[in-house]
């Protein structure tokens, strides 16, 4: 029961009425016993009205969701991760006057799910530049991929990823591709793994046809796919990759694996992950098309 001695974990982005963190997170809690409620905001102001005004709460943390990954780095003092991505997806708080500690957990999210994948993935597509796409750079680097190709809307953030994925020293190589000559990937130079860090598939955000054709097309069976949206079944672009024989797998699955990681930073404890996971998928449909 939520008492007055409750403690706040946040949830802060544009939009985050589609999230299952909360429902997520809060099974977890009761799990464990913790005296804690996670609750989804709106940001409608200044992202950082809202972390200051979250400090001054006493609130304990907060995930941050698009579009504030970027905008959270640079208020937070970033940690591990968070250093190599410039981006930051959690926030713990430490009171007022001083800065929160700011991680990825992203990338833990992304490492999850191709472990979940169970095969190994040496060439791959990234759809998108901004702060997700970031740590899903680097999950996919730690996983094992050893080429990466960032197919990017907006160039010049597309040219800033490749830098800073280069940098990193763990690609053997990192091209950048305009999103809109995807299609010129057909028959050559294609790839074993696909991963979408955009926001399409959203509501109020729907694929284009003909580029979840070539986003599809541009990926070798049995290769796989990773969606970081997700919604209560697989998206369309998992349902148009498992009908090609392609493994693919929603946000849900990397939702779970950086969901789990934020509950260690925001807790201490140990994520309680068979019934975080099982209060996911009662949401409907199942992470690995089984």
């Amino acid at each position: 029961m939520i008492g007055s001695g409750t403690f706040l974990i946040a949830l802060l982005g544009a939009p985050v009425s589609h999230s299952l963190s909360p429902r997520m997170q809060n099974r977890g809690l009761r799990v464990r016993g913790i005296d804690g409620v996670y609750l989804a905001f709106h940001v409608l102001g200044a992202f950082e009205d809202a972390v200051k005004g979250l400090t001054s709460l006493g609130a304990l943390g907060a995930n941050v969701t698009i579009p504030f990954k970027e905008e959270a780095f640079l208020l937070s003092e970033p940690q591990g991760n968070a250093c190599m991505v410039r981006a930051v997806n959690t926030l713990v708080f430490r009171g007022p006057g001083f800065r929160p500690l700011g991680y990825n957990t992203d990338v833990e999210g992304v490492l999850f799910a191709l472990k979940r994948m169970g095969r190994p993935f040496k060439r791959g597509l990234l759809i998108g530049s901004g702060g997700a796409a970031r740590g899903c750079a680097l999950g996919m680097a730690l996983g094992g991929v050893e080429e990466l190709v960032v197919a990017a809307r907006d160039p010049a953030k597309g040219r800033f990823l490749c830098e800073l994925a280069s940098g990193w020293g763990l690609f053997r190589r990192v091209e950048l591709l305009p999103l809109r000559d995807l299609g010129a990937v057909r028959g050559a130079g294609r790839f074993d793994l696909a991963v979408n860090a955009t926001s399409l598939g959203l509501a109020g955000s729907p694929w284009a046809s003909s580029l979840l054709d070539e986003v599809v097309s541009a990926v070798d069976p049995p290769g796989g796919f990773v969606d970081m949206v997700y919604r209560a079944g697989p998206t369309e672009a998992v349902e148009r990759f498992r009908a090609q024989g392609i493994e693919g797998v929603d946000g849900r699955v990397p939702l779970l694996g950086q969901g789990a990681e934020s509950f260690r930073l925001f807790t201490g404890e140990e994520p309680p992950l068979d019934e975080m996971e099982a209060e996911l998928f009662d949401a409907g449909g199942d992470p690995l098309g089984a």
